[in-house]
């Protein structure tokens, strides 16, 4: 239960974008597979805010919710969920190590298909990941390149979410298919509105009182801990 939670989430949270002008992007995802009574999990919205270099992503369902803030150097998260309320720093060295550790780049595959989400033109590109297990995750990504592409938050616990490192522009549309024990899930997240208003500088504060706060490694051994231990 824990794991598809966890996998919700993190479709959810996706990419967060930073450095460029005040835009806000909400986006659905849905995950298909799950069984009936865990069907709550499957559905997310998450709104993304971003004004220079600061970027907050806020992701709700029914079963959870997650906010995350990023100021350019570090990231702060806050997740509550069935009634468990925890909070996580990760700084930008921390995220800088974790993508050294990681050298499995993705393999990008781009094409000549385009189309248009919310008057931004896409274009597709499929990319390829070998994950632990040798399966491979292909994830079908619309991109553009008129929204700056994400420097945070990339180096995140990318199994369960795309792993799209090395792709030039901004996922507005993304759909892969991912097995997690006897279940074939299959995970989408597309962008439904897009704006360009201007945002006041305390949208992007984020309060932790009343959340359990865990340092970047104490969340890695608890999410070693989710996943099997592997």
């Amino acid at each position: 239960m824990k794991k598809i939670i966890l996998l919700a989430a993190f479709a959810g949270l996706g990419l967060t974008v930073l450095a460029q002008d005040c835009m806000t992007i909400k986006t659905m995802n849905k995950v298909e597979g799950l069984p009936p009574e865990y069907a709550g999990a499957g559905e997310t919205e998450k709104v993304v805010y971003m004004k220079g270099d600061k970027s907050k992503t806020e992701v709700s369902s029914m079963m959870m919710s997650m906010t995350s803030v990023n100021d350019g150097q570090k990231t702060t998260t806050i997740q509550e969920s069935m009634g468990n309320k925890m909070a996580w720093v990760m700084t930008k060295a921390e995220a800088e190590e974790a993508g050294k550790a990681d050298v499995n780049l993705p393999k990008i595959e781009k094409t000549n298909e385009t189309k248009t989400i919310l008057g931004y033109e896409c274009k597709k590109v499929l990319v390829t990941v070998i994950g632990k297990d040798k399966q491979a995750i292909v994830t079908t990504a619309w991109v553009t390149d008129k929204i700056k592409s994400p420097k945070a938050g990339k180096n995140f616990d990318r199994s369960s979410g795309p792993d799209l490192r090395g792709v030039e522009g901004y996922p507005l549309e993304t759909k892969f298919k991912i097995k997690q024990g006897e279940l074939d899930l299959t995970v989408t997240s597309i962008a439904t509105e897009i704006k360009t208003d201007k945002l006041d500088d305390s949208v992007f504060t984020i309060d932790t009182n009343g959340y359990k706060v865990l340092s970047f490694s104490e969340l890695k051994e608890q999410l070693k801990a989710m996943q099997g231990g592997k």
